[in-house]
């Protein structure tokens, strides 16, 4: 039920956005995404150096 809420919803709601606008937004949201994945990568870099790594210290 939720499933079909949910798809009804997504093409009912999304109202008519200009391409320029529209191709903006993709790419400050890719930003955001690498931003954010760096940030993540850095982290986990972080703990494994300090012997924290937990299931990561398993793959070898």
């Amino acid at each position: 039920m939720t499933c079909t809420s949910a798809s009804w919803k997504a093409d009912s709601v999304v109202p008519p956005v200009p391409v320029a606008e529209t191709t903006g937004m993709v790419a400050y949201t890719a930003e955001v995404d690498m931003d954010i994945s760096v940030r993540v990568q850095r982290a986990l870099s972080a703990h494994r150096a300090a012997g924290r790594g937990g299931a990561a210290r398993d793959e070898g």
